[in-house]
Formats: structure tokens, sequence, C-alpha cells
């Protein structure tokens, strides 16, 4: 009983400390000096870096888990056609798993240096006011760890919705080439996770087109301010045309020859 009576009478103590994330820095500059507000300032931001290094390392597992290519992971190259090589996979896999050991040797010296601030911290203040400013520092971490948390599972749906449709692109390739009367449509289907996944023999680019404007990291690649509804083709050329261009079905001589009189005029 007696432990627990303390128990009590040290939570209610601290619920009525003048102590927030919004007045605690001119708090212990008005008790403690400037040099402690300034440190306590240090060990926060420590430890925003910290959870920051933890997320990253997440992202980066969650990446080779499911064989997924960060965009640092893009080599340039002279010949496109090589962009698929197994050597350039091996090249990127590397990179990553570089990153991944240079990201978990940070995130251990960050540790430490955390730890240590901690330790000085508790010499500066008194102990009650130790455990307050450790409820506002994780108060203050968690809503910073918010913002990057929902950025890091964006990141991961794009990553996880390119790396569908490219291998739409390339099965729909071999499809075409092994089969002369390609009339199955391609599909994709999106499992209880949330998650895109896709079949080995059909894929649809409709169905990625509608799967990436209703999952929940939404981006919309073409921003129309036109009165005029684009079509699903024009929607795709207008999305993909940095990369590459799909070729029209039918070719009409007539507007290619007056589209490219009116370009030289």
């Amino acid at each position: 009983m007696t432990f627990l009576r303390a128990a009590v009478v040290q939570l209610s103590l601290m619920n009525f400390l003048p102590l927030n994330q919004f007045n605690v820095y001119n708090y212990l500059w008005r008790h403690y000096g400037a040099s402690t507000s300034k440190f306590y300032g240090q060990c926060v931001k420590t430890h925003i870096r910290l959870n920051k290094l933890k997320y990253d390392l997440q992202f980066l597992r969650t990446c080779k888990r499911e064989n997924l290519m960060p965009n640092f992971t893009n080599i340039r190259l002279a010949n496109p056609y090589l962009y698929n090589s197994k050597l350039i996979y091996q090249c990127r896999l590397n990179i990553l798993q570089a990153e991944f050991k240079f990201k978990k040797r940070i995130y251990t010296q960050t540790y430490k240096h955390a730890k240590r601030l901690r330790n000085e911290l508790k010499e500066y203040v008194l102990h009650i006011i130790y455990v307050r400013l450790e409820t506002i520092m994780e108060q203050i971490v968690l809503k910073k760890m918010i913002e990057v948390e929902d950025r890091q599972e964006g990141k991961l749906q794009l990553l996880r919705y390119g790396h569908c449709f490219q291998y739409a692109l390339s099965s729909r390739t071999n499809y075409n080439r092994n089969n002369d009367n390609n009339n199955q449509p391609m599909t994709t289907e999106v499992n209880k996770n949330g998650l895109l996944t896709a079949s080995f023999d059909e894929q649809d680019f409709k169905t990625h087109l509608k799967l990436l404007t209703t999952a929940k990291f939404q981006i919309k690649s073409v921003t129309n301010l036109s009165k005029k509804q684009l079509s699903y083709t024009e929607t795709i050329a207008l999305s993909n045309g940095l990369h590459h261009v799909y070729p029209p079905e039918v070719m009409n001589e007539t507007n290619f020859i007056c589209n490219i009189e009116n370009y030289i005029e």
C-alpha cells in the first residue's frame, strides 16, 4: 500500500506541474538556466533523429523482404535495355544492403549518444522534473513520428505499385511474344493488408490505374485543369510520357501529316 500511495502522489504532482510541450523550454530557462534549456532541446532532437533512423531501418527491411527497390538505388545506364538485367539488379541490391548497414551503424551511435544525454539530464534537474521531461519528450517525438510513418507508408505504396506495374508490363510483353491470340485480360488484386498483388498470367493496366486512385496513399500523376475528360489511353500516355509512349493502335496518316505541317509552320 505504501508503494501504491507513493505512486499515486507522484502522478498527482506530475499532473499539477506547470510543464507541457509548449512552455517546457521557458520553464527550464527560468528555473535552471539557458544551458539546461538548450541541452534539453538537444536531447529532443537526438531522440527524434533516433526514431527516424528506426523507421528508416524498418523501411529498408520491408523493401528487402518485398523485393522493392527505392529510388536511391537507381543506376543511370547508356543502354536502357540492360536495366532489367541480373547484373544491374545485383548492383541495386548491393546498394540497398550497403545503405541498410550504414543506417544501422548510425542508429547504434545515435542510441549511445541519446542514452548519454539522458543520463546527463538527470544530474541537471530534480527527479520528478526529469520524469515529466521524459513524458513531454515522448509526446513531441510521437507527434513527429506520425508524419514520418505516413510518409514512409506512402513511399512503400508507390514502390509496390511501381513494382506491380513493371511486372505487369514485362508479363504482358512476354505473353504477347508467346501467344498470338492474346484475348485474356490482365488483372491485379489487393490483399487483406491493402497491398497490390499481381498474378503470373493475367493483369490489366486499367486495374492498376483504378487501384492507384483507391489506395491508402492517393496521388494523381496527371492534373487536368481543362473541361475535357481525359480517356484512359490519354491518362496513361500523359502519366508515362517522360519514360515511354504507348504506340497507337490505329495510325491516322492524314492527321499525322497535318500535325507535322503545323509543327513546321
